[in-house]
Formats: structure tokens, sequence, C-alpha cells
């Protein structure tokens, strides 16, 4: 939970009660708009499944989005197989004829890799991920319009 520079972590084990925060962290924020969620059962490690209901953000203006910037729901941007083993296509059919770039982060937002396409003139493309640690990417792909389009996908182990 979030109040002004403060950040709590709180524990439940039925989702229901929680416990006294076990972790506070003061951050200078300023006007931050990015929200985050998180759920684990450290130390546990397996799988773990959670619904998030009754949240809200209050305070604050309700920023507009830039000018000449769209952004797709990954409609446009299809990435197969999900999840890959570290051989991707990405389907470009929705940007043809347009200068655009891809682009692969981390979950935590790092540059795994980037490529120009320049003028998309074929309706895919190959990236080979095969090199980077198993977990969650997004490949994002940005073309001259403005128009982003972002996909996320699992890379699974290699055996």
């Amino acid at each position: 939970m979030r109040t002004g520079p403060i950040f709590r972590a709180y524990t439940s084990y039925n989702g229901v009660t929680w416990g006294l925060p076990v972790n506070t962290q003061v951050i200078d924020m300023e006007a931050c708009l990015e929200v985050g969620l998180i759920v684990t059962n450290v130390p546990y490690a397996t799988n773990v499944t959670a619904t998030f209901s009754h949240v809200y953000v209050d305070g604050g203006d309700d920023p507009e989005r830039p000018a000449g910037i769209s952004i797709h729901d990954g409609a446009s941007l299809h990435v197969y197989p999900n999840p890959t083993s570290g051989q991707l296509t990405v389907n470009l059919t929705a940007f043809l004829e347009q200068e655009a770039q891809l682009e692969v982060t981390d979950v935590n937002g790092q540059l795994m890799l980037r490529r120009s396409l320049g003028v998309v003139e074929h309706g895919n493309a190959q990236l080979d991920l095969s090199g980077l640690p198993a977990g969650l990417y997004f490949v994002r792909l940005q073309a001259e319009d403005g128009t982003m389009a972002v996909q996320r996908i699992v890379l699974q182990p290699r055996p």
C-alpha cells in the first residue's frame, strides 16, 4: 500500500485477514503514474494465483495521453509460440510500410534486445531469445506513426 512516499507490504494467509506491515520503504517519487500489485509465496517457489478486487487509485489529476501516441493491447502484435524456448516469430502485418523498431525488456524494464526493422516490408520477423534466462519478457513494437504494441511472452527453461 502506498501513502505518499511510504510503501508498505502486508501478508495474508487467506486474502481476508492482513497482518502488520512486513516491510516499509520510503521512496521519493514525486508524481508517479505507475502502480503495481504483487503476489508471491516465498519461500515455497510454486505457482500462485490471485484475484485483485477493490483496487483503486485516488488523488491527483487524470493526465491525458500525449498527442500522437496510441497503445494497443497486443491485438495488433502477435508473437508466437508463447511460451517459447527461445525462437519467436513476430507477426508484423499490422505495421507494413512503416518504419518500426522491436524491443524486448524483462519484467524490471531492462532492455534486453533492440532491433531496428527499417520499413516493414515482410509480414514476419524472427527473434532469438535463447541467450536470455528463462522468465517473463515483453516484446514491444514502436512504429513511426507513434503506434506502440506490447505482447507479454514467457521464455521457458531449455532442457
